[in-house]
């Protein structure tokens, strides 16, 4: 006599993130904001205006791209912090999250450092912390491909609108 169990399978939910993971992230990435901020104000002031900016350096035009290089910098320096932090805290696909979050948020740091400096810090770090919430949700969409393609458009979409 052969005895069956039944196994009722059941199936984690789509979005397998609790919401104090969710909370914790987006704390991260709006530390990671003020501090990629920072960066960019210490990277403008202390490295490229100098060397850049210099007087032997005045005439060949790399002075109007210094905030450019260290919008670029500051972006992938906080994007190494913020991988880092995504890795230990397990977040699925870290690599993935902090991809695009900086892809998106590519030159938004020349836009928000026109702000005051108090508010371009809270600025900065609303805008990280919604970045890095929205895309660590996103992410886990149990199909790679369906979690690239929605997370892709939305990084057109914040293309588009800080362009």
């Amino acid at each position: 006599m052969v005895v069956r169990k039944q196994v009722e399978q059941v199936r984690p939910p789509v979005l397998l993130m609790p919401w104090r993971d969710l909370l914790k992230i987006a704390i991260a990435g709006a530390v990671i904001g003020i501090v990629t901020i920072a960066l960019y104000a210490l990277l403008d002031k202390y490295v490229f205006t100098p060397t850049l900016c210099s007087d032997l350096n005045a005439d060949t035009g790399r002075c109007e791209n210094k905030l450019y290089f260290a919008s670029g910098l500051a972006m992938v320096l906080g994007g190494i912090a913020a991988l880092f932090y995504t890795v230990q805290q397990r977040v699925y696909r870290p690599l993935l999250v902090v991809l695009l979050v900086t892809v998106g948020l590519w030159n938004s740091l020349l836009l928000i450092a026109q702000l005051p400096m108090l508010l371009a810090a809270c600025v900065a770090a609303a805008l990280f912390a919604l970045a890095y919430a929205v895309f660590s949700w996103l992410v886990q969409l149990r199909n790679f491909v369906a979690a690239l393609a929605v997370s892709t458009i939305i990084v057109v979409i914040l293309r588009i609108i800080l362009a």
